[in-house]
């Protein structure tokens, strides 16, 4: 007589195996695709001295299928909402995509390209910075993070 409970445990390994091979598959293609909007449209041609986006190697987690589940199990469902607040507007988004593709800035730089007032600029610099997207490099110099640049190279080519 067969245990219930084991063939149970067997069919929720085998969905998760599945989900797993998904996930990757998912992932990679993903991958791909933003390496080709990385070539051929999000960067237009520019000369060797200007600052390109670097998306960098595969991490651990993202080689790893299994990680990647386990990550997501674990998320942190206020981690997601602040950074997903982080990107509720117009004038954040510009910010992290002026950062993203010119590198680090001055407040007083990302004020002039964002025509932003100096309070609206401090006001969208702060809700970043809380949501872990932005850092300051130094006094009044601000940069993208890690979770910054992969959260915008995740949500940018969805509008194109």
């Amino acid at each position: 007589m067969a245990n219930p409970g084991k063939e149970k445990k067997g069919k929720e390994n085998r969905e998760d195996s599945a989900l797993l091979r998904r996930l990757a598959e998912d992932f990679a293609r993903l991958r791909l695709e933003l390496e080709e909007i990385k070539r051929e449209r999000f960067l237009p041609e520019r000369s060797p001295s200007e600052k390109r986006i670097d998306f960098g190697p595969l991490t651990d987690t993202e080689r790893d299928p299994q990680a990647v589940v386990a990550a997501l199990r674990e998320t942190d469902e206020a981690a997601v909402a602040r950074l997903a607040y982080a990107f509720s507007s117009p004038q954040k988004v510009k910010i992290v995509r002026i950062l993203l593709t010119e590198g680090e800035l001055s407040s007083s730089g990302i004020g002039e390209r964002t025509g932003l007032t100096t309070g609206s600029l401090y006001h969208h610099l702060r809700e970043l910075t809380h949501a872990e997207v932005i850092e300051q490099a130094g006094r009044n110099l601000h940069r993208i993070t890690p979770l910054g640049r992969r959260a915008a190279m995740a949500l940018f080519p969805l509008t194109l």
